[in-house]
Formats: structure tokens, C-alpha cells, sequence
């Protein structure tokens, strides 16, 4: 069968709920550099893939922010080695376990710039 992918926006419902400030030693810790953007008029990459194993995808994750140079806040999911917004492959009835910790600074609110899935229009 083939392997299906999992949407960044299915991710992030997915993820949503499981965000706090975590305390305990599953914590994922922030990762240098967050949130990397190409510079204007590069050729963007197509996202690395991370593939399940033996039936399961563990993925952790740390929610992190920063500016860019024209003051605009930046929102992203990282990875322990850097990777942002991989492609999750997973076979039909796999398991994907995820782990997300919120490394935002208390206070700041970022729903309101959580990317979101648009419809097409007919």
C-alpha cells in the first residue's frame, strides 16, 4: 500500500491541544535558530521526509518564535537536529506518536498566527 502523508495543517490540529510549557523530562528543548525563511528569490527545497519504522514515526517537536529582519513574527515546529515542517510518510495503520513543547515566551499568543488550510475553490 502506499504511504500516506500527513498534512503541516493536520499536524498542527494534531498538536495543538498537547501544547504547554513543559516541565518535565519529555520536554523538547529550543532549538538554535528557529524558524529559518530563504532569502527572496532562492529556490525553495521541498521539506526533508521522515519515514515510520516498523509500523511507527516518533516525531518531537519544539514550538518555537523569532523576527525577521522586517519585524514580522515567525511561528514553527522544529525538530532536535533543525528540521522545520518535515514531511510525516506513514504506511495505512501505523502509529505516530508526537511530542510538541511549547518554548514560546510566557504571554506570547501564537493561534493567531498558526498557518491554516484554505479550501479551493470551485
Amino acid at each position: 500500500m502506499p504511504r500516506k502523508s500527513l498534512s503541516w495543517s493536520t499536524l498542527i490540529a494534531l498538536s495543538a491541544f498537547s501544547l504547554a510549557h513543559a516541565q518535565s523530562a519529555d520536554a523538547v528543548a529550543p532549538v538554535a535558530n528557529p524558524c529559518p525563511r530563504p532569502a527572496a528569490g532562492s529556490v525553495v527545497q521541498n521539506p526533508r521526509a521522515l519515514f515510520s519504522s516498523n509500523g511507527v514515526l516518533t516525531v518531537r517537536f519544539s514550538y518555537q518564535h523569532r523576527f525577521d529582519a522586517a519585524n514580522r513574527e515567525l511561528f514553527c515546529l522544529m525538530t532536535s537536529d533543525g528540521l522545520q515542517n518535515p514531511t510525516l510518510r506513514l504506511n495505512p495503520g501505523d502509529h505516530l506518536v508526537i511530542t510538541a513543547t511549547n518554548n514560546l515566551p510566557k504571554g506570547t499568543t501564537p493561534w493567531r498566527s498558526m498557518p491554516r488550510t484554505v479550501a479551493p475553490q470551485p
